[in-house]
């Protein structure tokens, strides 16, 4: 179970970090600044322009911000080693709540986020502390 895990991890990231435009898109921990999620999550309704989650970083933690009803999420946070930092699953957040994960005592390092759903899809971010 692990290896697969594993393996899921590492196929997100290596998916983050294909997009050229996202490895110029880092943010960095001194700077309140929003986390540059690409993709796209499949909550079986029509798309949306909206997207549908947002996330911030400050010196202190990340903020999600979760801008439409939404099901069976998962939040993942892997490091540069692909080691998992932080994990939550079978989240079913409403429209407008908010998700905050404290990074204190994190290591400096670069960071990937990855945001899936049960249909598949996904949105991922990289920050640096």
């Amino acid at each position: 179970m692990k290896t697969k895990v594993f393996f899921i991890v590492l196929f997100f990231s290596v998916l983050c970090l294909s997009h050229s435009n996202l490895a110029n898109s880092v943010t960095k921990c001194n700077e309140r600044g929003k986390i540059d999620l690409l993709g796209s999550l499949n909550q079986g309704g029509p798309r949306s322009i909206v997207t549908p989650v947002e996330a911030f970083l400050s010196p202190y933690a990340i903020d999600i911000v979760f801008l439409q009803n939404l099901s069976n999420l998962t939040i993942q946070i892997v490091d540069e080693s692909e080691n998992q930092v932080y994990s939550e699953k079978n989240l079913s957040p409403l429209n407008g709540q908010q998700l905050e994960i404290s990074i204190l005592g994190w290591d400096e390092g670069r960071y990937t986020i990855i945001i899936s759903d049960s249909g598949g899809g996904y949105m991922c971010g990289v920050f640096e502390i």
